[in-house]
Protein backbone atom coordinates (compact mmCIF):
# COMPACT_ATOMS: atom_id res chain seq x y z
CA UNK A 1 0.00 0.00 0.00
CA UNK A 2 1.43 3.48 -0.84
CA UNK A 3 1.32 6.52 1.61
CA UNK A 4 -0.97 8.76 -0.85
CA UNK A 5 -3.35 5.10 -0.56
CA UNK A 6 -2.74 4.86 2.96
CA UNK A 7 -3.90 8.58 3.20
CA UNK A 8 -6.67 8.19 0.82
CA UNK A 9 -8.07 5.49 3.21
CA UNK A 10 -7.41 7.16 6.70
CA UNK A 11 -9.73 10.10 5.12
CA UNK A 12 -11.83 7.83 4.12
CA UNK A 13 -12.44 6.44 7.42
CA UNK A 14 -12.50 9.83 8.72
CA UNK A 15 -15.54 11.20 6.73
CA UNK A 16 -17.57 7.81 7.62
CA UNK A 17 -16.93 8.48 11.19
CA UNK A 18 -18.86 11.83 10.14
CA UNK A 19 -22.21 10.61 8.57
CA UNK A 20 -24.96 8.64 9.56
CA UNK A 21 -25.25 6.58 10.65
CA UNK A 22 -22.25 6.44 12.19
CA UNK A 23 -22.02 10.34 13.78
CA UNK A 24 -21.09 10.79 16.91
CA UNK A 25 -20.58 7.15 18.02
CA UNK A 26 -17.93 5.26 19.64
CA UNK A 27 -19.56 2.11 19.67
CA UNK A 28 -21.49 0.92 16.09
CA UNK A 29 -23.10 -2.26 15.20
CA UNK A 30 -21.28 -4.07 12.19
CA UNK A 31 -24.74 -3.18 9.99
CA UNK A 32 -23.83 0.45 10.78
CA UNK A 33 -20.09 0.13 9.83
CA UNK A 34 -21.64 -1.77 6.38
CA UNK A 35 -23.99 1.21 5.76
CA UNK A 36 -21.02 3.69 5.96
CA UNK A 37 -19.16 1.96 3.79
CA UNK A 38 -21.39 1.44 1.11
CA UNK A 39 -21.75 6.13 1.08
CA UNK A 40 -18.22 6.12 0.70
CA UNK A 41 -17.71 3.64 -1.43
CA UNK A 42 -20.20 5.49 -3.43
CA UNK A 43 -18.43 9.30 -3.95
CA UNK A 44 -15.97 8.72 -6.65
CA UNK A 45 -13.03 10.55 -5.00
CA UNK A 46 -13.25 7.08 -2.88
CA UNK A 47 -14.74 4.38 -5.40
CA UNK A 48 -11.44 3.83 -6.63
CA UNK A 49 -10.61 2.35 -2.91
CA UNK A 50 -10.63 -1.70 -1.76
CA UNK A 51 -13.82 -2.00 0.29
CA UNK A 52 -12.51 -4.22 2.44
CA UNK A 53 -9.84 -2.33 3.54
CA UNK A 54 -11.80 0.91 4.07
CA UNK A 55 -14.26 -1.32 6.60
CA UNK A 56 -10.64 -2.32 8.31
CA UNK A 57 -9.99 0.95 8.73
CA UNK A 58 -13.36 1.94 10.07
CA UNK A 59 -13.46 -1.09 12.28
CA UNK A 60 -10.48 0.20 13.85
CA UNK A 61 -11.47 3.34 15.20
CA UNK A 62 -14.73 2.08 16.48
CA UNK A 63 -15.69 -0.47 19.46
CA UNK A 64 -18.06 -3.17 17.49
CA UNK A 65 -19.85 -5.69 19.51
CA UNK A 66 -22.69 -6.25 21.86
CA UNK A 67 -22.13 -3.54 24.97
CA UNK A 68 -22.88 -4.26 28.34
CA UNK A 69 -25.32 -7.45 27.27
CA UNK A 70 -25.65 -10.23 29.44
CA UNK A 71 -28.85 -11.29 31.21
CA UNK A 72 -28.99 -14.15 33.24
CA UNK A 73 -31.65 -16.36 33.90
CA UNK A 74 -30.72 -18.96 36.71
CA UNK A 75 -31.33 -22.78 36.07
CA UNK A 76 -31.86 -25.63 38.65
CA UNK A 77 -28.67 -24.54 40.71
CA UNK A 78 -29.64 -21.11 42.64
CA UNK A 79 -26.72 -22.13 44.71
CA UNK A 80 -24.03 -20.68 41.55
CA UNK A 81 -20.22 -20.36 42.71
CA UNK A 82 -18.00 -17.07 41.33
CA UNK A 83 -14.93 -19.41 39.88
CA UNK A 84 -13.43 -17.38 36.80
CA UNK A 85 -11.03 -14.79 38.44
CA UNK A 86 -9.99 -17.41 40.89
CA UNK A 87 -9.02 -19.92 38.13
CA UNK A 88 -8.09 -17.51 35.40
CA UNK A 89 -4.42 -18.06 35.81
CA UNK A 90 -4.64 -21.72 35.74
CA UNK A 91 -6.48 -22.20 32.16
CA UNK A 92 -4.57 -22.61 29.30
CA UNK A 93 -5.97 -19.51 26.99
CA UNK A 94 -4.48 -20.36 24.05
CA UNK A 95 -7.99 -20.96 22.01
CA UNK A 96 -8.68 -17.51 23.01
CA UNK A 97 -5.18 -16.43 22.03
CA UNK A 98 -5.26 -17.34 18.81
CA UNK A 99 -9.28 -16.05 17.99
CA UNK A 100 -7.80 -12.65 19.55
CA UNK A 101 -4.96 -12.57 17.24
CA UNK A 102 -6.93 -13.35 14.06
CA UNK A 103 -9.56 -10.36 14.92
CA UNK A 104 -6.35 -8.50 15.27
CA UNK A 105 -4.04 -9.31 12.20
CA UNK A 106 -6.58 -10.44 9.74
CA UNK A 107 -10.22 -8.92 10.88
CA UNK A 108 -8.07 -5.30 11.83
CA UNK A 109 -9.93 -5.19 15.24
CA UNK A 110 -7.46 -2.51 17.45
CA UNK A 111 -7.56 -3.29 20.87
CA UNK A 112 -10.20 -0.59 21.83
CA UNK A 113 -12.71 -2.70 19.55
CA UNK A 114 -11.72 -6.56 20.77
CA UNK A 115 -10.98 -5.66 25.01
CA UNK A 116 -14.71 -4.39 25.65
CA UNK A 117 -15.85 -7.67 23.35
CA UNK A 118 -13.21 -9.45 25.74
CA UNK A 119 -14.82 -7.88 28.96
CA UNK A 120 -18.21 -9.32 27.94
CA UNK A 121 -17.67 -12.07 27.11
CA UNK A 122 -15.80 -12.39 29.92
CA UNK A 123 -19.11 -11.76 32.22
CA UNK A 124 -20.97 -14.17 30.36
CA UNK A 125 -18.49 -17.27 30.96
CA UNK A 126 -18.21 -16.26 34.72
CA UNK A 127 -22.06 -16.45 35.16
CA UNK A 128 -21.84 -19.98 33.46
CA UNK A 129 -20.59 -22.83 36.06
CA UNK A 130 -17.41 -24.09 36.62
CA UNK A 131 -16.51 -26.45 34.21
CA UNK A 132 -14.96 -28.52 36.69
CA UNK A 133 -17.53 -27.92 39.62
CA UNK A 134 -18.70 -31.66 40.65
CA UNK A 135 -22.11 -32.49 41.29
CA UNK A 136 -25.27 -31.88 39.58
CA UNK A 137 -26.24 -28.11 37.98
CA UNK A 138 -28.00 -26.65 35.28
CA UNK A 139 -27.52 -22.63 34.48
CA UNK A 140 -29.21 -20.90 31.90
CA UNK A 141 -28.86 -17.47 30.13
CA UNK A 142 -29.94 -15.30 27.90
CA UNK A 143 -27.72 -12.65 25.87
CA UNK A 144 -29.36 -9.72 24.16
CA UNK A 145 -27.19 -7.51 21.69
CA UNK A 146 -28.61 -4.78 18.61
CA UNK A 147 -29.07 -6.79 15.23
CA UNK A 148 -25.89 -6.90 13.16
CA UNK A 149 -24.51 -6.14 16.81
CA UNK A 150 -21.53 -8.85 16.41
CA UNK A 151 -23.53 -12.27 18.40
CA UNK A 152 -22.05 -14.36 16.53
CA UNK A 153 -18.52 -13.18 17.29
CA UNK A 154 -19.57 -13.17 20.71
CA UNK A 155 -20.81 -16.22 20.87
CA UNK A 156 -17.46 -18.05 19.16
CA UNK A 157 -15.01 -16.01 21.57
CA UNK A 158 -17.64 -17.61 24.32
CA UNK A 159 -17.04 -20.91 23.05
CA UNK A 160 -13.42 -20.56 22.46
CA UNK A 161 -13.11 -19.82 26.40
CA UNK A 162 -16.02 -22.50 27.64
CA UNK A 163 -13.38 -25.35 25.95
CA UNK A 164 -10.41 -23.58 27.65
CA UNK A 165 -12.01 -23.83 30.95
CA UNK A 166 -13.09 -27.04 30.55
CA UNK A 167 -16.29 -27.71 28.64
CA UNK A 168 -16.27 -30.64 26.54
CA UNK A 169 -19.20 -30.89 24.81
CA UNK A 170 -20.64 -27.67 23.02
CA UNK A 171 -23.57 -27.44 20.96
CA UNK A 172 -24.54 -24.81 18.79
CA UNK A 173 -28.34 -23.99 17.53
CA UNK A 174 -27.83 -22.35 14.65
CA UNK A 175 -30.98 -21.52 11.85
CA UNK A 176 -33.88 -23.46 10.70
CA UNK A 177 -32.21 -23.79 7.32
CA UNK A 178 -29.34 -25.90 5.82
CA UNK A 179 -27.81 -22.68 4.31
CA UNK A 180 -27.90 -20.94 7.26
CA UNK A 181 -26.39 -23.61 9.46
CA UNK A 182 -23.71 -23.93 7.30
CA UNK A 183 -22.80 -20.37 7.37
CA UNK A 184 -22.74 -20.28 10.86
CA UNK A 185 -20.40 -23.10 10.27
CA UNK A 186 -17.83 -21.61 8.32
CA UNK A 187 -17.81 -19.09 11.28
CA UNK A 188 -16.39 -21.69 13.54
CA UNK A 189 -14.42 -22.92 10.61
CA UNK A 190 -12.67 -19.79 10.71
CA UNK A 191 -12.71 -18.87 14.38
CA UNK A 192 -12.83 -22.16 16.33
CA UNK A 193 -10.98 -24.74 14.36
CA UNK A 194 -8.55 -22.77 11.80
CA UNK A 195 -9.71 -25.49 9.02
CA UNK A 196 -12.26 -26.54 6.44
CA UNK A 197 -14.45 -29.13 8.81
CA UNK A 198 -16.14 -30.86 5.49
CA UNK A 199 -12.01 -31.69 4.43
CA UNK A 200 -10.52 -31.82 7.35
CA UNK A 201 -9.77 -35.38 9.66
CA UNK A 202 -11.65 -35.11 12.54
CA UNK A 203 -8.13 -34.14 14.84
CA UNK A 204 -7.63 -31.18 12.00
CA UNK A 205 -4.74 -33.18 10.64
CA UNK A 206 -3.92 -30.59 7.48
CA UNK A 207 -1.39 -29.00 6.11
CA UNK A 208 -0.35 -25.26 6.33
CA UNK A 209 -1.97 -24.87 2.90
CA UNK A 210 -5.27 -26.08 3.84
CA UNK A 211 -5.55 -23.71 7.35
CA UNK A 212 -7.93 -20.69 7.72
CA UNK A 213 -8.82 -18.09 10.10
CA UNK A 214 -6.93 -18.79 13.33
CA UNK A 215 -5.10 -21.53 11.89
CA UNK A 216 -3.97 -19.18 9.63
CA UNK A 217 0.44 -19.60 10.18
CA UNK A 218 0.34 -16.06 10.40
CA UNK A 219 -1.74 -16.14 13.23
CA UNK A 220 -1.02 -20.08 14.81
CA UNK A 221 2.71 -21.01 14.18
CA UNK A 222 1.71 -24.39 16.17
CA UNK A 223 -1.44 -25.46 14.67
CA UNK A 224 -0.23 -28.99 16.26
CA UNK A 225 -0.79 -27.95 20.01
CA UNK A 226 -2.97 -30.20 21.77
CA UNK A 227 -4.71 -27.07 23.04
CA UNK A 228 -6.38 -27.29 19.56
CA UNK A 229 -7.88 -30.55 19.53
CA UNK A 230 -11.61 -31.07 18.97
CA UNK A 231 -13.94 -33.08 16.87
CA UNK A 232 -16.58 -31.10 15.07
CA UNK A 233 -19.06 -33.64 14.58
CA UNK A 234 -20.51 -31.43 12.01
CA UNK A 235 -18.75 -29.59 8.67
CA UNK A 236 -19.75 -26.92 6.42
CA UNK A 237 -21.72 -28.73 3.62
CA UNK A 238 -25.14 -27.84 2.70
CA UNK A 239 -25.46 -31.78 4.20
CA UNK A 240 -23.13 -31.57 6.95
CA UNK A 241 -25.46 -31.49 9.63
CA UNK A 242 -25.99 -34.24 11.85
CA UNK A 243 -28.03 -36.55 10.30
CA UNK A 244 -29.14 -39.82 10.38
CA UNK A 245 -26.10 -41.77 9.00
CA UNK A 246 -24.02 -39.98 12.26
CA UNK A 247 -25.45 -41.97 14.74
CA UNK A 248 -23.51 -45.38 13.72
CA UNK A 249 -20.34 -43.18 13.17
CA UNK A 250 -17.78 -41.42 15.75
CA UNK A 251 -17.39 -44.76 17.65
CA UNK A 252 -14.16 -43.37 19.77
CA UNK A 253 -14.72 -43.16 23.39
CA UNK A 254 -17.04 -41.43 25.76
CA UNK A 255 -16.37 -39.20 27.47
CA UNK A 256 -14.16 -38.09 23.54
CA UNK A 257 -10.37 -37.39 23.66
CA UNK A 258 -10.88 -34.00 22.86
CA UNK A 259 -13.79 -31.20 22.79
CA UNK A 260 -17.10 -32.39 20.74
CA UNK A 261 -18.68 -29.57 18.77
CA UNK A 262 -21.97 -29.71 17.15
CA UNK A 263 -23.42 -26.34 15.04
CA UNK A 264 -26.95 -28.22 14.11
CA UNK A 265 -29.67 -26.75 13.02
CA UNK A 266 -33.22 -26.11 14.99
CA UNK A 267 -34.93 -28.96 13.10
CA UNK A 268 -36.70 -31.62 14.58
CA UNK A 269 -35.64 -34.42 13.25
CA UNK A 270 -31.07 -33.46 13.24
CA UNK A 271 -31.80 -32.20 17.53
CA UNK A 272 -33.52 -36.50 17.49
CA UNK A 273 -30.76 -37.65 15.79
CA UNK A 274 -28.55 -36.23 18.45
CA UNK A 275 -30.79 -37.13 21.08
CA UNK A 276 -30.53 -40.14 20.10
CA UNK A 277 -26.66 -39.97 20.11
CA UNK A 278 -25.67 -38.58 22.87
CA UNK A 279 -28.75 -40.99 24.55
CA UNK A 280 -26.54 -44.14 23.59
CA UNK A 281 -23.53 -42.97 25.36
CA UNK A 282 -25.23 -42.78 28.30
CA UNK A 283 -23.61 -45.03 30.86
CA UNK A 284 -25.72 -47.93 32.63
CA UNK A 285 -28.14 -47.53 35.28
CA UNK A 286 -27.04 -48.19 39.11
CA UNK A 287 -28.80 -51.68 40.25
CA UNK A 288 -28.26 -50.24 43.96
CA UNK A 289 -30.51 -47.21 42.77
CA UNK A 290 -33.10 -48.33 40.42
CA UNK A 291 -34.89 -44.70 41.04
CA UNK A 292 -32.12 -42.60 39.87
CA UNK A 293 -31.74 -41.48 36.36
CA UNK A 294 -28.15 -42.21 34.47
CA UNK A 295 -26.89 -38.72 33.08
CA UNK A 296 -23.88 -37.93 30.99
CA UNK A 297 -21.28 -36.29 33.59
CA UNK A 298 -19.08 -34.73 31.18
CA UNK A 299 -20.25 -30.73 30.98
CA UNK A 300 -21.74 -29.21 28.12
CA UNK A 301 -22.67 -26.05 26.85
CA UNK A 302 -25.60 -25.15 24.66
CA UNK A 303 -25.68 -22.15 22.40
CA UNK A 304 -29.04 -21.21 20.93
CA UNK A 305 -28.74 -18.28 17.91
CA UNK A 306 -31.75 -16.30 17.62
CA UNK A 307 -32.87 -18.04 20.72
CA UNK A 308 -36.46 -16.30 20.29
CA UNK A 309 -36.80 -18.25 16.73
CA UNK A 310 -38.48 -21.77 17.35
CA UNK A 311 -37.10 -22.81 20.45
CA UNK A 312 -39.60 -21.52 22.75
CA UNK A 313 -42.78 -23.41 23.74
CA UNK A 314 -45.71 -21.49 21.62
CA UNK A 315 -48.17 -23.72 22.67
CA UNK A 316 -50.87 -23.09 24.86
CA UNK A 317 -49.55 -24.20 28.72
CA UNK A 318 -52.22 -25.37 30.64
CA UNK A 319 -52.70 -24.54 34.52
CA UNK A 320 -53.93 -26.77 37.45
CA UNK A 321 -56.51 -25.58 39.54
CA UNK A 322 -54.16 -22.90 41.48
CA UNK A 323 -53.48 -21.18 38.61
CA UNK A 324 -49.60 -22.66 38.04
CA UNK A 325 -48.52 -23.32 34.71
CA UNK A 326 -47.19 -26.81 34.01
CA UNK A 327 -44.08 -25.83 31.42
CA UNK A 328 -44.00 -29.89 30.52
CA UNK A 329 -47.24 -30.53 29.48
CA UNK A 330 -46.76 -31.28 25.55
CA UNK A 331 -44.14 -28.57 24.48
CA UNK A 332 -43.33 -27.86 20.56
CA UNK A 333 -41.15 -30.31 19.03
CA UNK A 334 -37.86 -28.61 18.58
CA UNK A 335 -38.25 -27.07 22.55
CA UNK A 336 -39.32 -30.81 23.91
CA UNK A 337 -35.60 -32.01 22.20
CA UNK A 338 -33.50 -29.25 23.55
CA UNK A 339 -35.09 -30.21 27.26
CA UNK A 340 -34.45 -33.57 26.62
CA UNK A 341 -30.68 -32.70 25.41
CA UNK A 342 -30.36 -30.55 28.06
CA UNK A 343 -31.97 -33.63 31.02
CA UNK A 344 -29.25 -35.70 29.70
CA UNK A 345 -26.49 -33.79 31.57
CA UNK A 346 -25.79 -33.67 34.99
CA UNK A 347 -23.83 -30.52 34.37
CA UNK A 348 -25.02 -28.44 31.45
CA UNK A 349 -25.30 -24.43 31.01
CA UNK A 350 -27.41 -22.68 28.14
CA UNK A 351 -27.08 -19.77 26.68
CA UNK A 352 -29.96 -17.88 24.30
CA UNK A 353 -28.48 -15.11 21.57
CA UNK A 354 -31.04 -13.08 20.56
CA UNK A 355 -32.02 -9.26 19.36
CA UNK A 356 -35.59 -9.98 20.15
CA UNK A 357 -36.00 -11.42 23.82
CA UNK A 358 -39.79 -10.88 24.64
CA UNK A 359 -40.73 -14.72 24.15
CA UNK A 360 -38.35 -15.44 26.12
CA UNK A 361 -39.52 -13.15 28.94
CA UNK A 362 -43.27 -13.56 27.82
CA UNK A 363 -43.56 -17.13 27.66
CA UNK A 364 -43.50 -19.39 30.34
Amino acid sequence: MTTSNSQEINQAATIALMIPPLQGKVVASAGDMEVAVDTIMGMPTFSHLSRSVVLKAIQSRLTEGIDDPAIVLDGDSGDHLEWLDGKRSEIDWSLWTRYRGWLSTVQGRGPHVINPVEASIDDVLRRLEDPERPGIWDRRGLVVGDIQSGKTAHYIGLVNKAIAAGYRIVIILAGMNNSLRSQTQVRFDEGLYGYESETASLLGDVDSTARLGVGMPSVCSNPGDSAYNMLPLTNRGENGDFGAGALNQHPFPFPPPAPLVFVAKKNGNVLRNLYNWLQSKLPPANPDDPESRPRLTVPMLLVDDEADLASINTRSIPKDENGVPDPEANPTAINRRIRQILALFSRNAMVGYTATPFANFFIP
